[in-house]
């Protein structure tokens, strides 16, 4: 009985699972069993299957057609190359993330759990164009302008323009992938880079697409009215000040006294929680401010 339950149940979930999944192929998607889009509506309600996860495509994949005539999957993952120049465009120096795929002789980083938002955003510009992504023209404006609260969100060991900012900032677009090793199967993978040793310090390989964003001028008139437009400058700056947090810091104290004091009944309990209300406002008060500040300094 165990065993013909738990075969049952099996094949339900799978059926089901098929359902959410025939999204990846159009194809399959039209050619479901109707008995499985069925079983699949009787238990929808209840969440037992789902496609669990916000990309069920992943990106990165690009297509090449070889001599045969067929079409090969191969890697292709798009990336964005922020450069700078301060000799007219005649030479162009990169600038370097954190944790993102830049220069081909980088390893890639082991960042769990952090989770890098910047290099993060750059992946999801990298999927579209740059007039969908306006946050990213003012990135570049702010490295035009040299603030130092943007560039240590980049590679700062290897910040190209140290001393004074370029004079324009340009955005490249790369399709990259993976070297690999000399192996009988790495070989009759299509366009892949073999390396010649295990010693080679070539991590990636990548291939140029196109120009992602024109080149952006520092002083250019218009991208000052840009940037102004969606991020007004703001009337004033909040900031807590050392008054308030010695007021904060009272409260808290003067709250901590009197949970010490209390007994621990109900009744207890339930005083320690009323008089530990106006403390964790403050608090909550005070952690608002610093948080509007900081987003105002990077703004």
């Amino acid at each position: 009985m165990y065993l013909l339950t738990t075969t049952l149940a099996s094949l339900w979930v799978f059926a089901s699972s098929a359902v959410t999944l025939s999204a990846l192929d159009q194809s399959y998607q039209q050619s479901l069993p109707s008995h499985a889009v069925s079983m699949y509506r009787l238990t929808e309600k209840y969440r037992i299957t789902s496609a669990y996860g916000l990309f069920r495509s992943m990106t990165g994949v690009g297509s090449v057609q070889l001599d045969d005539g067929q079409h090969y999957s191969v890697v292709a993952r798009p990336e964005i190359i922020l450069e700078g120049t301060k000799d007219g465009g005649l030479t162009w120096e990169e600038y370097h993330f954190k944790y993102k795929p830049g220069d081909v002789n980088s390893a890639p980083r082991l960042v769990a759990p952090l989770h890098p938002r910047l290099d993060w955003q750059m992946w999801f510009a990298a999927l579209g164009d740059y007039q969908s992504a306006p946050w990213l023209v003012h990135l570049v404006a702010k490295l035009l302008d040299g603030s130092p609260d943007v560039k240590k969100l980049l590679d700062s060991t290897r910040d190209p323009f140290l001393d004074s900012p370029p004079d324009a900032i340009r955005a490249q677009l790369y399709y990259y992938d993976f070297t690999r090793l000399n192996t009988s199967w790495n070989r009759a993978l299509p366009m892949s880079k073999i390396l010649d040793n295990s010693s080679d310090p070539q991590w990636w390989t990548r291939t140029f697409v196109r120009e992602y964003m024109p080149a952006l001028e520092r002083g250019n008139p218009s991208l000052a009215a840009f940037v102004q437009h969606h991020w007004p400058a703001p009337v004033s700056k909040l900031s807590p000040t050392i008054t308030e947090f010695s007021a904060v810091r009272q409260c808290i104290d003067r709250v901590l006294q009197q949970l010490c004091g209390a007994p621990w009944s109900p009744v207890g309990l339930a005083a320690g929680f009323v008089l530990a209300q106006p403390g964790v406002a403050a608090l909550f008060r005070w952690l608002r401010r610093c948080s509007a500040t900081v987003k105002l300094k990077f703004d």
